[in-house]
């Protein structure tokens, strides 16, 4: 099983980045950054986000690296409210731009 925690921690090693840049970059103190890498403390959806940011990489390519039941926890659920907003927004844009068609 591939903790949040243990996934930060591979990012971190394999970009040979140090904690206290990380720990910048999402907005925490460097000891927060290192307790959440070591599973001490949650992880925010919006942290997670802006360390992906930083690493230049995709919150699904995080939610890859992850194991799925890391993700379902109830901190992380803004992940799937976004999706759905984005579902409906889209579906707006798209009855939208059909109904632009007909009469004037």
């Amino acid at each position: 099983m591939v903790t949040i925690g243990q996934t930060l921690q591979k990012l971190r090693e394999s970009n040979g980045v140090s904690g206290s840049s990380i720990a910048k970059a999402a907005g925490l103190s460097t000891a927060t950054y290192y307790n959440v890498e070591r599973g001490y403390k949650e992880a925010s959806f919006i942290v997670i986000f802006r360390i992906c940011r930083f690493y230049e990489i995709s919150l699904h390519e995080f939610a890859d690296i992850v194991t799925p039941a890391e993700l379902e926890r109830p901190e992380l659920t803004s992940i799937r409210f976004m999706e759905k907003r984005k579902a409906k927004l889209l579906r707006l844009l798209q009855e939208g731009t059909s109904s632009e068609g007909g009469t004037p």
